[in-house]
């Protein structure tokens, strides 16, 4: 999902700045709250497969690969670790989310998809709230006036990384995404590039999620902003130290999130990877029992009962952490 946002960012305009400044907020709770920073690693550790980019699958002639990737340009993350070249250059094919997503095919889908005739999504908003979601669009390239213009799902997607990605990426070309980048050597190198789904499944999944759900999350973002740089950054954190569901045990945390809050996010997770994993396992099957591929989706996918390294092994395959 966040392959397509990363569209998205390439398409606001935006002043370019230097990177983004934030801090690791978990790793803060290590000195300012042991408690809370012990709970997060404890439900971490009970997480399947909660730790690890790199895995090996066997059960064919020649082995497959899955790696998690996260949908940035940051430097920290293209520069890819040499048991990932090692496992990216034995492979023949790679399959993606999005095999063929480009800025104008993000344009298209928005104006298809995302725009309202005559406005008013944000009139269901509280009014002291409807000018701070506003604002905070605005840093990111959308106009405040014209903001209500977008259906909601669309202004929650877009709020979800902070202006200083926006701008860190409006200096980078596309194919600096990391997905994009190996997107780009697997073509470079002529393997084979398998999509396994199609934007318009990923948009048709956030239009189906509850009116209400998506309300909720709109009006707690203006309560997230001030520490929408650390959220980012703490995410970055977790994902160049393999650790892949420590975000969503941190995030009720880091962001004090309310009870209801905290099932709403972890609801929209669910709803977010679930289903997708099913599809990406049942779509990835046939290429996994011929060998030599390369998995490349966000590392969210990975983790938990109903991730795609534990699908993937319910199919039969050995999947063993590589890194």
């Amino acid at each position: 999902m966040r392959a397509f946002l990363a569209g998205v960012l390439l398409l606001l305009s935006v002043e370019a700045q230097a990177a983004c400044a934030g801090r690791d907020l978990v790793a803060e709770l290590k000195t300012s709250d042991p408690a809370a920073y012990a709970s997060i690693e404890e439900k971490l550790k009970a997480t399947p497969n909660g730790e690890g980019l790199l895995w090996k699958i066997e059960g064919a002639k020649k082995p497959s690969y899955l790696f998690g990737t996260i949908h940035l340009s940051d430097p920290r993350v293209t520069t890819l670790a040499p048991e990932v070249k090692k496992a990216f250059g034995e492979s023949s094919r790679i399959a993606v989310e999005i095999a063929d997503l480009t800025p104008e095919q993000v344009g298209a889908t928005i104006v298809q998809h995302a725009m309202v005739k005559g406005g008013g999504t944000l009139d269901n908003l509280p009014d002291d709230v409807e000018p701070q979601v506003k604002n905070a669009l605005t840093a990111r390239g959308i106009p405040g006036e014209i903001a209500g213009n977008f259906e909601q799902w669309f202004l929650v997607l877009a709020l979800a990384m902070p202006p200083c990605t926006y701008k860190e990426m409006a200096t980078r070309k596309p194919d600096e995404v990391l997905d994009a980048s190996l997107i780009k050597s697997a073509k470079t190198a002529r393997k084979k590039v398998i999509g396994l789904e199609t934007t318009e499944e990923q948009i048709m999944l956030f239009k189906s999620l509850d009116k209400d759900l998506i309300r909720r999350g709109l009006i707690l973002a203006p309560r997230t902003e001030p520490i929408a740089e650390d959220v980012m950054e703490t995410m970055t954190q977790a994902y160049l130290t393999r650790r892949v569901a420590l975000i969503e045990h941190a995030l009720p945390t880091i962001a004090q999130l309310t009870a209801e809050e905290t099932a709403d996010a972890n609801y929209f997770q669910r709803a977010l990877l679930d289903q997708r994993n099913v599809n990406m396992v049942e779509r990835s099957k046939s290429e996994l029992k011929k060998g030599g591929l390369f998995i490349a989706v966000g590392a969210g996918h990975l983790a938990g009962e109903k991730g795609l390294v534990a699908l993937i092994r319910n199919e039969g395959f050995k999947v063993t952490r590589l890194w």
